[in-house]
This record gives structure tokens, sequence and C-alpha cells, in this order.
């Protein structure tokens, strides 16, 4: 009896453990986060450019709340609006979900933007591991409401 209690103790510890990335895990998904905003600051964001970082079935929601169905391709946003952009981004948190889904939690800053005031807020980045390598299969994206009572923003 007690040699099966040390195997379930063990076993609960082992799948426990199971559920939590490693520090290369963390390490390797931040460094595809830094990728990405690297390329989206060069603007080098068509879907060729950008399909390291990118899952084939990457979906997004935006700072305006529109769905969008593909790889980032902003070639015509930034001969317009993003054409001077710039994207700051923090990672807060990493929490894996299983060994290969992680949930990134961060916030983020244009700038140089025509959209005034500047976009910012904060967002979730969903990433797998596939085939070895973290790639991110979605991002949601919002700008917080402002608290209740506090004066409006200056534009």
């Amino acid at each position: 009896m007690r040699v099966i209690c040390v195997f379930l103790a063990v076993s609960a510890v082992l799948c426990v453990a199971a559920e939590k990335g490693t520090p290369e895990d963390e390490v390797a998904i931040r460094q595809v986060i830094a990728d990405w905003k690297a390329a989206f600051n060069r603007h080098e964001v068509n879907p060729d450019a950008v399909a390291f970082a990118f899952s084939g079935d990457f979906d997004m929601v935006n700072p305006a709340g529109a769905y969008v169905k593909r790889k980032p391709d902003l070639r015509e946003a930034f001969k317009t609006f993003l054409k001077n952009a710039r994207k700051i981004e923090t990672v807060d948190r990493i929490r894996f979900v299983r060994p290969d889904v992680a949930l990134v939690d961060g916030s983020y800053e244009f700038t140089g933007t025509e959209l005034k005031p500047y976009p910012k807020g904060v967002q979730t980045w969903v990433l797998t591991k596939e085939n070895g390598r973290w790639l991110i299969t979605a991002l949601r994206m919002m700008i917080p409401p402002e608290p209740a009572g506090a004066p409006p923003p200056k534009r």
C-alpha cells in the first residue's frame, strides 16, 4: 500500500510539473515576441516576412475590435496611417496552460501614428509549440475604458 501511495504522489508531482514550461521555453517565447516587434518597427510585416512568428491558423482582434483571421499584412497601413509607426511592448506574464500552449499577458503602445491619442492598452498572446518552435497562434488587443469619473483624454 505504501508503494502505491508513493507512486501516486510522485505521479501527481510529475503531472503538475509537466504543465509548466521550462526556462528555455520562456526565453524562446519572449524572443518570438521581440522578433515580431522588431519586424513591425522595421515595417517588414508582409505575410512572408513574418512567417517565422505566426502559426498557419493565426487570428487576432485588433484595438478597434475587428476580428482578423490571417497573418499580419500591414503593407497598406504602413503607406498611410502607420507610415511612421513604432510599437512598444512589454511581456508581463507567461502562463503555461500545457507544456506546448502559453498565454502571454502584456501591454502595448503605438507611437508615430496618425491616430490620436496614440493607441495603447493590454494584450494577450496565445503561443503554441509546433515542431519544437513557439509560434503566435492568437492575439487579443484591447484599449481599456477610462475609469468612472476620470477626466476625458487630452487630444
